[in-house]
């Protein structure tokens, strides 16, 4: 839920020679906890700011699950600023009928927002979300843990439901128009994903759009970053040297 998602990425680049730069999303990590609405147009909104307060020419865009519903509605709004965008196992691909939007809105504590609220349920969300547990996948779980016994970690999870909701709200909005993203994109899942619809999101992808490269991990969950780092890094590799 912050940026340390990407530390097995952040090296590897760094060590290549690019500038890399990891942000917490507003309401995660040390990132103050508005108590406000935020839709995802607002986060998309953020990170254009911060784009023109630091100077950024032509990024490549990184997002990963709810980062890439963010970074799906950064490249329908300001493309000008990106050379390349990457997704990894995203959302915003799928469309959810109103109806399905209202249902989790008033059935998410008991539902979604269990894993963030008890820690049985967190190990078990993450165990399932996993196609082989491993020593990384461990670590993240145990810093789960940590992190929601933590005095802060309410706001943390108010902050989750409340982008989890915007996303759905959104996501006939987004997925619909992502034939308007005609910079370089490439598109990763994970074969075994049980939480993002990955068959769906690459029908809608090959249908709408022109030029995405898709890329699918076998053996592979949601947490890609945690199960396949090293395949991950080839694919995102192979990408930037060829767009």
């Amino acid at each position: 839920v912050n940026l340390s998602s990407f530390d097995m990425l952040l090296d590897h680049y760094i060590n290549k020679g690019f500038r890399v730069i990891a942000l917490d999303r507003l309401g995660m990590g040390k990132s103050d906890k508005p108590k406000g609405l935020l839709e995802i147009k607002d986060h998309a909104k953020m990170i254009k700011d911060f784009i023109e307060k630091k100077k950024l020419k032509r990024i490549t865009l990184i997002g990963n699950s709810l980062g890439g519903v963010i970074s799906l509605k950064f490249a329908q709004k300001y493309s000008k600023f990106i050379k390349n965008l990457i997704l990894i196992a995203p959302g915003g691909l799928k469309s959810f009928p109103a109806e399905a939007y209202a249902f989790m809105k008033d059935n998410y504590d008991v539902r979604l927002g269990k894993r963030y609220s008890n820690v049985t349920a967190a190990a078990y969300y993450f165990k399932n979300s996993a196609f082989q547990w491993n020593n990384q996948l461990e670590q993240l779980l145990q810093t789960r843990k940590r992190l929601m016994s933590h005095k802060d970690w309410l706001p943390v999870r108010a902050s989750i439901k409340r982008d989890a909701l915007a996303y759905l709200k959104a996501a006939d909005e987004i997925s619909n128009n992502i034939h308007k993203i005609i910079v370089p994109t490439l598109a990763i899942f994970a074969k075994n994903d049980k939480i993002i619809d990955s068959s769906t999101s690459i029908d809608n992808i090959k249908m709408n759009t022109k030029g995405w490269k898709i890329k699918t991990i076998d053996q592979c969950g949601h947490l890609v970053q945690w199960e396949k780092p090293n395949e991950l890094k080839k694919i995102i590799d192979e990408f930037l040297i060829n767009s």
